[in-house]
């Protein structure tokens, strides 16, 4: 009974590792379809066949590495990364 129990408990942390890679992989890929798009003086985000995904707000973008893209708004610099949902969340530097 005690193997059964242990086995149950691995399985479902192996399916939790692997359903986090799935995510991770996921998102890092959205997010590096995604290239800088300038329209005026402001900058944006829209894939390669240049469908927008984050309308231009931005004083500067940087291309994304590792999921994350840099960006400047309002003299603050910041990362953003975008999941594949469309949400985008900001990571200030302090």
């Amino acid at each position: 009974m005690r193997n059964k129990i242990q086995n149950l408990t691995n399985m479902k942390k192996q399916t939790f590792f692997i359903a986090t890679l799935w995510a991770l992989w996921a998102t890092c890929l959205h997010a590096q379809e995604l290239i800088p798009y300038r329209k005026g003086d402001k900058w944006g985000f829209c894939t390669p066949d240049k469908k927008m995904v984050v309308q231009p707000k931005y004083d500067v973008a940087w291309s994304f590495s590792k999921g994350l893209a840099r960006v400047k708004l309002n003299g603050k610099y910041f990362y953003i990364k975008i999941f594949p949902d469309g949400k985008i969340v900001e990571y200030y530097e302090k």
